[in-house]
């Protein structure tokens, strides 16, 4: 709970369009703020991910960001487990397409298989994107 609380207040008290890209503590809470400057790619570039012990928190302050879930049952890991990461094969027809805006944000747990920072249907691909991962507890 103090890592959510001190997340929601860092995000309530920032300016999240002007504080400078890059890698930021949240006070003593232990967590760090990813702010990227970014562009969305074609679904081929980009990879899918998952997480074992930690939640990612991930906030579009500016643009459209389009993310993939991925099914479990015909993916398969196509890569090692490192440092909380692991990539996937999976089938494109099986995968779900949802778009972020800065109306809302996505939280992925470990089951979450995701695929971020994907093209849209929209000229603009630049994005704003805030990603705090969050410990994990079951």
């Amino acid at each position: 709970k103090a890592q959510w609380d001190a997340m929601f207040r860092w995000l309530a008290e920032t300016d999240l369009l002007a504080i400078p890209k890059g890698k930021h503590p949240i006070g003593d809470s232990g967590l760090t703020v990813s702010v990227e400057d970014s562009e969305n790619e074609p679904l081929e570039k980009r990879r899918s991910e998952s997480h074992r012990q930690k939640i990612d928190f991930q906030y579009v302050v500016k643009g459209t960001e389009r993310f993939g879930i991925i099914e479990h049952n015909s993916s398969k890991p196509n890569s090692k487990y490192r440092p909380d990461v692991i990539h996937y094969d999976y089938d494109r027809q099986l995968a779900r397409f949802y778009d972020s805006t800065p109306q809302g944000f996505f939280l992925f747990f470990p089951d979450d298989w995701h695929i971020a920072k994907v093209k849209t249907d929209l000229e603009d691909q630049s994005i704003r994107v805030i990603v705090v991962k969050l410990d994990y507890v079951q």
